[in-house]
């Protein structure tokens, strides 16, 4: 029995939904990101949360996140894994398999993986292994790594942080935000995709935020950067308008040279 229009719709829309998911993964991990996108591994969780059957999907592309050559790449997964924990405990087992631990050791024996990132990882492995010890494979995979006289450091903790920053102060910034969210593209991907126009009507909103006293140093903090990522893409944007209007009169001159060729050629 074919599906109508209704039903195709639907499944067409849930493909479409869990593609801009599993770009939301890259886009959390991304190559170029300086600091932790707090927002977007949020909201990927939020994801996992709303269909836990198409979770292992998604924590398979994180997982080849972590695989990837960058170091930078491989921290931030870390920091995506830990967050999913914290936030779906109940979805731990998708992390109990053979292809997870074979991730985990591989990043280890890794030699182009930072110190730093593999400290990350084995307080990740040592908090799986004691928040969860009923699970045989955390507990095997811990025991293999501490065979071969690797120290572990204090166990990665997967309970949820208290916010002490209050409501209002909360409330107030998400509806001054709405304004700059809205010259986002979809889902927030990039500054990168924002026109000249867009970012230069950005910069006030965010000036504005910054003279308010009601904020917490978090808050601040995080608008201070959106603000200096706002002010280099802009930059960037603009030298590259520059060189491509260069290479546009270039162009030009060069088919106006050819034509003045062209013409002296057929007069000889």
């Amino acid at each position: 029995m074919s599906m109508n229009k209704s039903q195709k719709s639907k499944t067409l829309k849930r493909k479409i939904t869990w593609d801009l998911a599993a770009q939301l993964v890259e886009y959390a991990t991304a190559t170029d990101l300086k600091i932790i996108d707090e927002s977007t591994n949020l909201r990927i969780c939020n994801l996992l949360k709303a269909n836990k059957n198409k979770a292992k999907d998604l924590l398979n592309v994180l997982r080849k996140r972590m695989l990837n050559k960058r170091d930078n790449v491989v921290y931030l997964s870390l920091v995506l894994l830990q967050q999913t924990i914290i936030e779906c405990p109940e979805l731990i087992d998708l992390y109990s398999t053979s292809a997870w631990q074979d991730c985990f050791i591989t990043t280890l024996l890794r030699t182009n993986v930072l110190i730093e990132t593999k400290k990350k990882l084995l307080s990740i492995i040592r908090g799986m292994t004691e928040s969860f010890p009923n699970d045989l494979l955390f507990k095997d995979t811990y025991e293999q790594i501490i065979q071969h006289g690797i120290e572990f450091p204090e166990a990665a903790h997967f309970d949820k942080e208290i916010s002490f920053v209050t409501k209002v102060s909360k409330s107030k910034f998400i509806d001054e935000c709405e304004q700059l969210i809205g010259y986002c593209q979809f889902l927030n991907q990039s500054f990168d995709y924002l026109t000249i126009l867009e970012l230069e009507k950005a910069q006030p909103i965010i000036i504005s935020l910054l003279r308010k006293k009601d904020l917490s140093i978090d808050v601040i903090q995080l608008v201070k950067t959106t603000h200096e990522q706002i002010k280099t893409t802009l930059e960037r944007h603009k030298k590259l308008t520059e060189k491509w209007v260069h290479l546009a009169c270039t162009d030009k001159k060069i088919v106006e040279n050819t034509q003045f060729m062209f013409e002296s050629k057929k007069l000889r």
